[in-house]
């Protein structure tokens, strides 16, 4: 496929996912999230692997993968009732920073002096902040979940419209930022549909809220965060009938729905342009092969499923920072470069 035509592909998977958003609000997430999402895990490691995972060394991925073994350790321990010490002690958000840093410090730092001066630098930044409520947040809640499958699949859009400066990937930004603002502007009383959460959905959500900051996305705890009960100063517990019935938390779902989804179409679409599919045969056949148990895990039991898929959806996520990182130094070139060259044109 051409450049144009990804560019519209992945307008009309746009245009579906916000239509799919708006038809099931709720369960559109739980869908994808099951369906698409341990696929879009398997494929992405594979392709970071083969290229190293964007740092100068691939050994130092392992510094982005050993926050996540012991992430995982805590989210095992409290699934299973008990409570790990460092949790008390507010590790992740240091982990998390770490990994940040990290990334940045393997992906653009040549010097192992400064390397490590970088990472050291941001697991004191994690340690300082990580009491703080706007740290826990971001590093936590959103940094997996929603910074990951909106904010740095924008980046993705606009870096790919600003090099190829073309008139259809500008476009598709557009679109993107339209559809994003239509999950909260577009009444909710346009929905297509008399749509009714069932019991399965609630449960399902109900999981997720109760889970250790799964990247499943505590949907109760992101909707508190944008709308705190207004009759608890304060409080962040949310009434699971307020959480399916109040307009707010439709247009949050929409969003979450609509960003989840067409974060994995758009992973889907770009076989031509990243080649994310010409993997070993044997790495294919496994990649089908464990995708395939995780749906029958899913269809089982969607907790069964939570747990058994959370390592690899932690690991997806820690793993593409460096790829973040230079994505966010491409886009920032390019910017330089078109007001650099409209500051030529006008002199």
């Amino acid at each position: 496929m051409s450049t144009r035509q990804v560019d519209l592909l992945n307008i009309a998977l746009m245009l579906v996912s916000l239509v799919l958003a708006y038809l099931m609000p709720f369960e559109l997430f739980l869908l994808s999230y099951a369906i698409l999402g341990p696929l879009h895990y398997l494929t992405e490691i594979a392709w970071l692997h083969q290229r190293d995972y964007f740092v100068q060394q691939r050994r130092q991925a392992w510094w982005l993968v050993l926050p996540v073994i012991v992430i995982s350790v805590g989210y095992f321990v409290a699934a299973s009732g008990g409570e790990a010490p460092f949790n008390r002690l507010r590790v992740v958000p240091v982990l998390a920073a770490g990994a940040l840093g990290a990334a940045v410090a393997f992906s653009f730092l040549k010097s192992r002096v400064a390397q490590l001066a970088l990472v050291v630098a941001s697991l004191g930044a994690g340690a300082v902040f990580s009491g703080a409520n706007n740290a826990q947040l971001i590093l936590i809640m959103f940094l997996p979940t929603l910074i990951h499958v909106w904010l740095f699949t924008a980046a993705f859009v606009a870096f790919g419209a600003l090099r190829n400066r073309s008139v259809t990937g500008y476009a598709s930004l557009a679109v993107f930022a339209a559809c994003t603002a239509a999950c909260f502007l577009l009444d909710g009383g346009l929905q297509w549909s008399n749509f009714m959460e069932s019991a399965d959905t609630r449960e399902a959500y109900g999981m997720s809220a109760a889970s250790f900051h799964s990247s499943f996305g505590e949907f109760a705890g992101i909707g508190s965060v944008f709308a705190p009960d207004p009759n608890t100063p304060g409080a962040r517990a949310l009434d699971p009938n307020r959480l399916f019935l109040a307009d707010w938390s439709q247009d949050i779902a929409r969003f979450i729905g609509f960003a989840y989804t067409y974060h994995y179409l758009n992973w889907f679409s770009k076989t031509s342009v990243i080649q994310w599919h010409r993997v070993p045969r044997s790495w294919a056949v496994s990649i089908v092969l464990v995708w395939l148990l995780s749906l029958a895990l899913y269809a089982y039991d969607y907790a069964m499923g939570l747990n058994a898929l959370f390592v690899l959806s932690y690991l997806h996520v820690y793993l593409e920072f460096p790829l973040n990182g230079r994505t966010f130094a491409g886009l920032g070139q390019q910017l330089g470069g078109l007001f650099r060259g409209r500051a030529a044109a006008a002199s």
